[in-house]
């Protein structure tokens, strides 16, 4: 049974923040992790990236927001027709996400018939959605990734990703990876965060998106569809 805010109410459990509390900090998550951020001695973004993650109390709170109960994460897969796209392609679809997050995406995923894995860096998000999945014994295979350079092992039929691009520190990298890990005809499907690039969040970064469709030719792949904002890329392997 799915219930309103239920992965906050998982996060109060799993961090002993009362709910009051931890609605507070949700309310003030923009100047929470701006202060993370800053506090950083560096002036090169990809050194204060790597430490941020690694140390970072509150991005969570960021993750939280945007993603607060299973509800909200469905309707985003329906609103971005990712639920639409699956159906096209074969039932037994093995997906991994890429930046897995608190972990409620794979788990709808696999509620829907499909096979998923989650990977993500280490830090809070992580060791979050890892507690979840114990506490509700889904048995989804989690990969602890590098956060500098990806390095995968298996193949997939489909990659799909929500909102990590725009975080990472090689996404070219990152994305000639990926593409070398679909099976072929297989697909990566990418949704990238192309608005918030403000003061407000400082970890993100401009995507340079024709270094990117290189990257991914580079491994087999060609560019089938971007929406006009270029939120939404679907590569396939050919």
């Amino acid at each position: 049974m799915r219930r309103k805010n239920e992965i906050i109410y998982d996060y109060a459990e799993f961090s002993g923040i009362p709910i009051p509390s931890l609605n507070q900090q949700l309310n003030q998550f923009h100047q929470l992790i701006n202060q993370e951020w800053h506090a950083i001695d560096s002036s090169n973004w990809n050194e204060i990236t790597r430490q941020f993650y690694a140390q970072s109390e509150h991005y969570i709170l960021d993750l939280l927001c945007a993603n607060p109960d299973r509800m909200e994460i469905e309707r985003k897969l329906e609103e971005y027709q990712v639920w639409q796209f699956f159906a096209q392609l074969n039932k037994k679809l093995d997906i991994l996400e890429f930046g897995g997050g608190l972990g409620g995406a794979c788990q709808l995923f696999q509620e829907k018939g499909y096979q998923p894995t989650y990977l993500d860096i280490p830090g809070k998000p992580m060791e979050f959605a890892t507690w979840r999945y114990a506490k509700y014994n889904i048995n989804i295979p989690i990969i602890k990734s590098n956060p500098e350079k990806l390095v995968l092992e298996h193949k997939y039929d489909v990659i799909f990703s929500d909102a990590v691009f725009e975080h990472l520190i090689n996404p070219e990298q990152v994305a000639n990876e990926l593409m070398l890990h679909l099976r072929e005809n297989g697909y990566m499907l990418i949704l990238i965060d192309t608005f918030n690039l403000d003061d407000e969040w400082p970890m993100h970064r401009v995507i340079d998106f024709e270094n990117l469709d290189l990257a991914v030719a580079e491994a087999g792949g060609k560019l089938i569809q971007r929406s006009p904002n270029k939120m939404i890329n679907i590569w396939q392997k050919i």
